[in-house]
């Protein structure tokens, strides 16, 4: 396979899914693949959706089960861990992406024409937006809040966090007017650490970069700084590091 990208955890950290193109196709034909832990290395991926001429992206597990959401050709369809028991939830509805399901497994945020969205109960509400140009990449955070991407008025993303209840959203302490903060997701439950990624310059490395946010104390980290040595080297290159996501499960080789 090729440009393997997205990768998000199973409830269990056993495996990753995440969205790449087979070898010899062209990169607009997007699949799902799958890897598992094998207790010494991830396996070779599987691919669950094709090749089949669609762009099948954005795939998340659920939290409670082996359920997952991804889009294809803009529409939202779930399936089991094994690419079956495939259902189509907004097949005749205007394109909607980047799906990820709330905490408890029951709502789906999404992305409809730079809106925010929540899914549940069979209805669909639009989320609080506020001062900027569009939103994307929503995660879920805890029963009552979810963390999103807003696009400011100076056109660089910020991180911010929104409220099921529809109240105003609010931006987190290392966002700026300045250079891009997307792609968040929260360490446990999100109430004290915060992994994102940001094009801060002061970072010394070029291109995006991952970061960690101290929420209590309003520090923030080049994600270096925390791990450096631990993975060989450096993690943050002059290429653009992007997406990240986190398991509670240390996997080591025996």
């Amino acid at each position: 396979m090729i440009s393997p990208i997205n990768a998000h955890f199973s409830p269990d950290g056993q495996t990753i899914t995440f969205m790449g193109s087979a070898a010899g196709l062209s990169e607009n034909d997007w699949d799902v693949f799958t890897s598992h832990w094998n207790g010494a290395s991830w396996d070779e991926p599987i691919n669950l959706t094709g090749p089949n001429g669609a762009r099948d992206e954005d795939p998340k597990f659920s939290p409670i089960d082996t359920t997952i959401i991804y889009k294809e050709d803009g529409v939202l369809v779930t399936m089991d861990i094994d690419g079956s028991d495939k259902t189509y939830l907004t097949k005749g509805e205007a394109e909607s992406s980047m799906p990820y399901f709330s905490p408890d497994g029951k709502g789906i945020l999404f992305e409809r024409s730079g809106d925010i969205y929540l899914r549940a109960n069979g209805s669909e509400k639009k989320m609080y937006a506020g001062d900027g140009q569009s939103s994307y990449y929503p995660i879920g955070l805890d029963k009552k809040s979810f963390l999103y991407t807003r696009v400011q008025n100076s056109k660089h993303d910020a991180i911010m966090k929104g409220n099921y209840d529809g109240s105003p959203s609010t931006s987190y302490f290392f966002n700026s007017p300045d250079w891009d903060t997307s792609d968040s997701y929260p360490y446990q439950d999100g109430s004290r650490f915060i992994f994102y990624v940001t094009g801060d310059y002061l970072i010394p490395h070029g291109g995006y970069n991952l970061a960690l946010a101290d929420l209590k104390t309003h520090t923030r980290w080049d994600i270096d700084q925390w791990f450096k040595g631990r993975a060989g080297g450096d993690i943050n290159t002059e290429f653009a590091e992007l997406g990240p996501a986190w398991s509670p499960v240390i996997h080591t080789k025996p």
